[in-house]
């Protein structure tokens, strides 16, 4: 990044803690996404969009940048969790949910069946290792349930621009049809059939 703004660009600065990040998976972070998206809709106009966010901060160091920068009015702090049954709330009242994923291969999401039975469309980015792929793969297709992966590298402008079209695709038209999706493809990874295979070493020990 050049020190002097050069003309006719519009330099945008990121603040934040993990979140803003992208953690665990910057390379799919809301700053990538946002230069995607304002490239598209102003192709004439250059930006910059320069992410300072790091993780396990608070508004204790959030904050001085801020003024530092003249944004603290603009810069609001929201700490708070929501438990279990709140964030299944959240799950359905939502018009589309985004699954991340991370750059472990092994890496899979806790909410995954929530975010199924939650029947809400569903935009999921995940190492093409991770057995979030397989395992969506086979209980669902799109338009309802998209899936970007990425490898071990770097994430690339196109594939980017892949997940920033397929969210301008949700925005426009977040629709969640039943044929979709059968949880039947996936029952061998439900929590009643791991349920059942520890009950059965359980019985084992016991025996």
């Amino acid at each position: 990044m050049e020190n002097s703004k050069p003309k006719d660009t519009c330099r945008i600065f990121i603040l934040g803690e993990s979140a803003a990040l992208g953690d665990p998976e910057p390379a799919f972070g809301f700053g990538r996404y946002l230069e995607v998206l304002l490239r598209d809709r102003f192709p004439k106009k250059r930006f910059e969009v320069i992410c300072t966010a790091i993780t396990a901060i608070n508004s204790h160091v959030i904050l001085p940048i801020a003024r530092e920068c003249g944004v603290d009015e603009a810069v609001t702090e929201m700490p708070g969790r929501l438990d279990y049954l709140d964030a299944l709330g959240v799950l359905v009242d939502s018009s589309a949910i985004l699954l991340l994923g991370s750059s472990e291969r092994h890496y899979t999401a806790s909410k995954l069946f929530p975010a199924l039975l939650a029947k809400r469309p569903i935009l999921a980015l995940f190492n093409e290792a991770s057995s979030v792929v397989s395992i969506l793969r086979a209980a669902a297709s799109e338009p309802t349930i998209r899936i970007v992966t990425y490898g071990d590298g770097e994430a690339s402008d196109e594939l980017v621009g892949e997940a920033a079209c397929h969210l301008r695709a949700l925005a426009s038209s977040a629709a969640y049809i039943d044929g979709d999706v059968s949880l039947k493809g996936i029952a061998d990874v439900s929590a009643r059939h791991l349920a059942h295979q520890l009950a059965g070493i359980f019985d084992k020990v016991a025996a």
